[in-house]
């Protein structure tokens, strides 16, 4: 048998069904008073729907009327439901308008972050389950990153928080299975060049193995898939005492994932965890702490040392890089893509060796 939930968009107090029943009685209200013992200016409150019921007033009016009490107090109950239900309502749609601006909702659902919405409704109620908010207004609050503006795009702040919100997502339903390891800086400074290895292996199997070497070291790190108008290449944040690091695959090339991961490394080993980085595909290395980083990251992946003396060459040939690649154990992809971005050869000679990763949802 199929039910229909009635939802009326009025709230009717108990007092007009007081009122009622003295009305049909031919009772007064002073005498209903005399009759409870309660004041005339509390039953007077109650019908004028000031008052409520109260659950020792519905057993004076039980006495009184030979209705149960339960009758009275589910009047009441069901007037403060209604009360709260349509106060939600008007509320919910003021977040409308809010809810609109994040064009990113149907890659949520293909995602599987939101189920599919089917009004304006639906999708505000989604959204706020989603951030975990009572008002949308909160989500900028809650993600207090400096948001950086590119001259040439135009970043949706509403698509970048969604985004920064699946990676909170993500490391939750991981340490639902499993708890995070205690945080080791040392431990992870140990194993940087671990993670230089890697980058000699193929994208599926060295994914896997930076999160166990990573969270072996406290850290969490989730890939995210990439959302339109955000033009993010990756976060670093603190979540509790655990350094989270949150790539997207921006561009689908290894140089650019590594290079972004140990950015990413370096914020957490250089700065503090009040900090909070977000790295979007335009540069910022004016800023003294993403400076720092890429200083970092370009260090460890290429000893500054070896890089000097190889990148000043002005006839370095496809045998000359790979055998400096392999001489600084590092995947030729990552020399080719550094002396791309230094000028010193063109994008397209890079890509001979530059390794592609098999992500489907890019967006130039």
């Amino acid at each position: 048998m199929n039910t229909i939930n009635y939802n009326p968009d009025i709230a009717i107090h108990p007092g007009v069904t007081l009122k009622d029943t003295l009305d049909s009685l031919g009772m007064s209200q002073k005498e209903l008073a005399e009759r409870t013992g309660l004041a005339i200016q509390t039953v007077n409150k109650i019908i004028r729907g000031i008052d409520p019921i109260t659950p020792e007033t519905a057993v004076k009016l039980e006495r009184v009327f030979g209705t149960s009490a339960a009758f009275w107090n589910n009047l009441d109950r069901s007037f403060q439901e209604s009360t709260a239900r349509i106060k939600a309502e008007k509320k919910l749609q003021e977040e409308y308008s809010l809810a609109r601006k994040f064009t990113c909702y149907s890659e949520l659902v293909q995602w599987q972050y939101v189920p599919e919405a089917r009004d304006i409704k639906e999708k505000t109620n989604n959204l706020l389950r989603f951030f975990g908010v009572n008002s949308l207004r909160t989500v900028d609050q809650l993600n207090c990153i400096a948001f950086r503006k590119s001259e040439k795009k135009s970043i949706s702040r509403e698509c970048v928080s969604a985004w920064l919100r699946c990676g909170e997502l993500d490391v939750q339903k991981k340490d639902s299975k499993s708890k995070s390891k205690e945080y080791d800086q040392k431990k992870l400074i140990e194993f940087i060049d671990e993670f230089r290895k890697l980058t000699l292996l193929e994208p599926e199997e060295y994914g896997r193995k930076i999160k166990t070497i990573s969270e072996d070291c406290g850290v969490n790190i989730v890939f995210t898939p990439y959302i339109k108008k955000t033009y993010i290449n990756g976060a670093t944040r603190w979540i509790n005492n655990n350094p989270l690091i949150q790539i997207s695959p921006r561009f689908s090339f290894s140089d650019i994932f590594w290079f972004t991961f140990f950015h990413e490394l370096g914020h957490i080993i250089l700065h503090g965890k009040k900090d909070k980085f977000i790295e979007f595909d335009f540069d910022m290395s004016h800023e003294a702490k993403e400076k720092e980083a890429n200083d970092f990251a370009s260090s460890k992946l290429i000893p500054e040392d070896k890089a000097k003396e190889f990148f000043v060459k002005n006839d370095i040939d496809a045998k000359s890089l790979v055998d400096f690649a392999k001489n600084v154990g590092i995947h030729p992809g990552i020399v080719a893509g550094r002396l791309a971005h230094e000028g010193k050869i063109s994008w397209n000679g890079a890509g001979i060796f530059r390794q592609r990763i098999g992500l489907k949802n890019q967006e130039a």
